[in-house]
């Protein structure tokens, strides 16, 4: 039995949500020292919801 994660609750690094809006690892990084994405820290790493991605999506019709 395989258990699915809905897309809003996974967490990415930076990298993997860069992947996901199709955007360059800089440009992401860009994004979330402007606060344009929300991320929170597991202790030194960085985590963007799945949420965030959507939130940004809509907002910005990437």
């Amino acid at each position: 039995m395989t258990s699915e994660c809905p897309f809003d609750e996974m967490s990415f690094n930076p990298s993997g949500a860069a992947r996901v809006l199709g955007i360059s690892d800089s440009k992401m990084f860009q994004l979330l020292a402007a606060g344009e994405v929300a991320s929170f820290r597991v202790g030194r790493a960085r985590r963007i919801k799945g949420s965030a991605l959507n939130k940004y999506r809509e907002a910005n019709a990437v």
